[in-house]
């Protein structure tokens, strides 16, 4: 199974995704793959580094390169941030063709953009493993450490209103029409992101438990 999670940044899907990754899915998140890659590729650190802190999309190459490496098609699978536009998308499609897999669900995290500067205002990141806080919404136990691995929290650079004004519009122009098409398609379902984590779970395992209760 094949779960694609999209929505504005701060819109809650990385903290879903892990969620159901605690329930056996495999987990793929692009934000944190781009930030693995920084992290070990002397070569890469500077020019990606450079993209993520102006909240620029990365080369659709680099990102197709990382969603490949870390597919494995017998995993129940959950694609967190990508596709990002419509090459990408083609691109997904038919590797999961190939694969002998499809997209099962696309899950639409929707709320408002006066929300996303709201919210972001208190995102935190542990920079070891990737797990996402809030200072508010869902703080880590000291609110200053991460609950699993201990290390100090950060504010990330493009959560500043000058690189989320860049990813919005990315977000309109170019991720926007692509959640579109799916709903077209038939694929895509909204969860309403302006609630509280607790209540978005709820409504996500309530709406789509003939796709996601499937998982022990």
């Amino acid at each position: 199974m094949i779960v694609v999670m999209m929505g504005l940044p701060g819109s809650g899907k990385s903290k879903m995704a892990s969620r159901l990754e605690n329930r056996g899915f495999k987990r793929i998140t692009l934000g944190n793959l781009i930030r693995d890659e920084i992290e070990k590729s002397n070569e890469m650190k500077e020019k990606l580094s450079s993209v993520i802190d102006k909240g620029e999309l990365i080369d659709d190459e680099i990102a197709i390169r990382l969603i490949e490496e870390n597919f494995n098609k017998e995993e129940d699978t959950i694609i967190d941030g990508f596709p990002k536009n419509e090459k990408q998308a083609m691109w997904l499609k038919n590797f999961l063709k190939k694969e002998g897999k499809k997209i099962d669900l696309v899950l639409h995290f929707d709320f408002t953009e006066e929300e996303m500067y709201e919210r972001l205002k208190g995102r935190q990141l542990c920079k070891k493993c990737q797990e996402v806080y809030h200072e508010v919404n869902f703080p880590s136990e000291d609110g200053v450490h991460c609950d699993k691995c201990k290390e100090k929290l950060i504010h990330r650079i493009d959560d500043e209103p000058d690189k989320l004004k860049t990813k919005l519009d990315i977000y309109r122009s170019q991720t926007k029409p692509v959640i579109e098409k799916y709903k077209e398609l038939g694929l895509a379902e909204t969860v309403d992101a302006n609630q509280d984590a607790i209540n978005m779970y709820y409504e996500m395992m309530e709406s789509h438990k003939g796709f996601l209760m499937r998982i022990h």
